[in-house]
């Protein structure tokens, strides 16, 4: 699996330079925000799927907890 970056960053193409923060609470992934957690893109080459997933900011995955 190969991490794509920050799922908002996706959002459109100024949203990479927006603040964080203030993207966590209207990107739809459920307590993010509160939980200190950072929704990155995860795509499967093998499979050709995507998947969002959160990440701890201390950097802890935890596979799909709060994605959407």
């Amino acid at each position: 699996m190969e991490d794509c970056g920050k799922y908002t960053d996706y959002f459109d193409k100024y949203s990479a330079y927006e603040d964080i923060e203030t993207l966590k609470l209207s990107n739809g992934v459920s307590d993010d925000y509160k939980k200190h957690r950072c929704a990155h893109m995860i795509y499967c080459q093998k499979c050709r799927t995507e998947k969002i997933v959160t990440i701890d900011e201390t950097g802890n995955e935890k596979s799909g907890e709060g994605a959407l």
